[in-house]
């Protein structure tokens, strides 16, 4: 009776280990879905013993919430839908897009594509006629700006000092960003003054 025992215990033991997968491979399973440390380097492109604990982690629990956002998806039949399906080929294609210009070659930039470019797109960077150069000048005191008017009409600025303008600054701009009273004085100045 004792042999019989130990004869069904023993068989007992060999189904149960004939039924129970190989978990020593096992990284992480959703359901149905399972990760190997195999299934993790080609997931992840690292080797599973090559990284640490503290660095495989978040791997693994990215590919856990993506396993189970796939598990809910499948669930609900959400790929069934003809727009989720739509939206999924798109961010694809975007995606895949993506990643082939990344891919391709860096080229080099040179001075003569740059003026290549601008003058093949010439009208895409011309100022329309009403486009002014307008100057600010800041100045320490109003005496000083007098200073700095008065050379200014005489076209003689090698008598100022340098520390005697505090900004100076040039921008263009066009007619809707002047008042009508600049604007004004700005059409009556003669042109290349």
């Amino acid at each position: 009776m004792i042999n019989k025992g130990i004869w069904l215990v023993g068989l007992c033991l060999l189904l149960a280990a004939c039924n129970r997968t190989n978990t020593a491979d096992l990284v992480a399973s959703v359901g149905e879905r399972t990760l190997s440390r195999a299934d993790f380097a080609t997931w992840a492109g690292v080797p599973f013993d090559s990284l640490s604990a503290e660095a495989r982690q978040p791997l693994v629990n990215a590919w856990l919430e993506l396993a189970m956002i796939e598990q809910e998806v499948e669930a609900t039949g959400l790929r069934k839908d003809a727009d989720v399906s739509r939206q999924e080929r798109e961010l694809l294609a975007r995606f895949h897009r993506a990643v082939l210009l990344a891919r391709l070659p860096e080229p080099k930039i040179t001075d003569s594509l740059i003026a290549d470019y601008y003058t093949t797109n010439l009208a895409e960077f011309r100022r329309p006629m009403d486009s002014y150069l307008i100057e600010g000048f800041w100045c320490e005191s109003d005496d000083t700006l007098k200073a700095f008017r008065r050379a200014l009409e005489r076209a003689d600025t090698s008598q100022l000092r340098s520390d005697m303008v505090i900004w100076e600054g040039k921008w263009l701009t066009d007619s809707r960003e002047l008042d009508p009273i600049l604007l004004e004085a700005v059409r009556k100045l003669p042109a290349g003054g």
